[in-house]
């Protein structure tokens, strides 16, 4: 099983490395360049300015913070169907199991949400300590413990985009992004307070959206299994 993942690796790889740099280095820019205007204003974070999203209240769709979480659709796109098209004779002739394949694009995901995220934080972070920004703080929490907190609700969240995304992709590849960038624009403009999604903005996020957020990953993860079982090994 550990082979298998670092040859899907190398072949993902292959398939997404052009878009990954692009949306990196598009995303990494975007996060420098916003930064400078506001060097000298104590009361600007670079964190809120990505990660605020909105209040129950006032209602409008917070560009930044939409950009940063759509990117990672962006660089995956129907990249597990290529893959599959890619391997299929090598494994099915090599015997893994559905449910093998399955869990190892699951680490997959994983992989590249934590990626994603590490980058983007640490030059956020960066930014903030050169430029002597205010720090992220969520409710009481400050510190290397909110960065940890805002790090993992943004990887989980991330992660279960990716799942939606994938699922989707097996029907119909242009409705993965289509719906997943749907349930974010939607997430900004309806006041259930449990949304998962909620828990991606700081203004909203709480223990209990952060619980559903778990949930509804863990939920999808095995749905994504049943799908892969039911379609490429059928």
């Amino acid at each position: 099983m550990k082979q298998l993942f670092w040859d899907q690796l190398l072949y993902l790889w292959q398939i997404i490395k052009q878009r990954l740099l692009f949306w990196l280095i598009l995303i990494s820019l975007a996060i420098v360049l916003s930064n400078i205007p506001f060097s000298t204003n104590p009361h600007y974070s670079v964190f809120t300015s990505f990660f605020a999203g909105v209040d129950f209240i006032t209602i409008h769709l917070p560009i930044n913070w939409f950009i940063y979480f759509i990117i990672p659709m962006l660089i995956m796109l129907n990249s597990f169907r290529q893959l599959w098209h890619a391997r299929v004779i090598q494994l099915r002739g090599l015997q893994y199991s559905a449910r093998t394949y399955a869990k190892i694009n699951i680490e997959l995901l994983g992989l590249i949400s934590l990626v994603y995220v590490l980058i983007t934080e640490s030059i956020q972070t960066l930014c903030t300590l050169l430029l002597q920004l205010p720090m992220l703080r969520i409710n009481y929490l400050s510190g290397v413990e909110t960065l940890g907190l805002n790090c993992l609700v943004n990887w989980l969240g991330i992660l279960w985009l990716l799942l939606l995304q994938a699922i989707i992709n097996h029907f119909n590849a242009p409705l993965g992004i289509i719906i997943t960038i749907t349930l974010l624009i939607a997430t900004v403009y309806t006041l259930w307070k449990n949304n998962p999604l909620n828990s991606l903005m700081l203004l909203r996020i709480n223990q209990n959206n952060i619980i559903s957020l778990v949930i509804t990953t863990i939920i999808t993860a095995f749905i994504y299994l049943l799908v892969e079982r039911h379609t490429n090994f059928e």
